[in-house]
């Protein structure tokens, strides 16, 4: 079948209309879809879980004895930060990393760095908050803005005025 000169240029005027209307209804719908309200903004008042609302920081020291430079940051404390949310945080914000197993009363912390724990005998990770050696896991034990977190390796040794 033979098209004729006047039949081409009728399809050609009429699919050249139908991409420039194409167009404009694509340029419509993304100018009407981009100036639609945002629906998910909060109002200033709105509640939050606990561990979102940030009340301060906490400064995090790690103390590598030797194995790397010691390095300090300041973490972001909610109202329900423990020891371990804020090495989770310090984490989080990729200023350090860590290897830990359990949750809440049986956290434990393997490895800060790649730094790991060396066993019964050796050099392991022990924290302190302001300058009180812990006497429960790192999950459960409660911190505060202002706090003072210090994970240190080396060997465990008790406070001479402990229990």
């Amino acid at each position: 079948m033979h098209i004729g000169a006047k039949t081409k240029m009728l399809i050609q005027k009429h699919n050249g209309l139908a991409v420039a209307g194409l167009w404009f209804c694509t340029l419509g719908l993304v100018f009407t879809l981009g100036c639609e309200p945002a629906t998910t903004l909060e109002s200033p008042n709105a509640e939050r879980p606990a561990d979102e609302v940030v009340a301060g920081t906490v400064e995090l020291r790690v103390d590598y004895s030797g194995e790397k430079k010691n390095r300090t940051f300041k973490v972001p404390c909610s109202a329900d930060s423990t020891v371990f949310s804020i090495l989770r945080r310090a984490k989080n914000m990729g200023d350090l990393d860590f290897d830990s197993q359990g949750s809440g009363t049986t956290a434990f912390v393997h490895s800060i760095d790649g730094v790991m724990n060396s066993g019964r005998r050796g050099n392991n990770w022990v924290f302190r908050v302001n300058d009180q050696l812990a006497k429960e896991s790192c999950g459960s034990l409660a911190v505060a803005p202002g706090d003072v977190v210090e994970w240190k390796y080396g060997k465990y040794e008790p406070d001479s005025n402990s229990d």
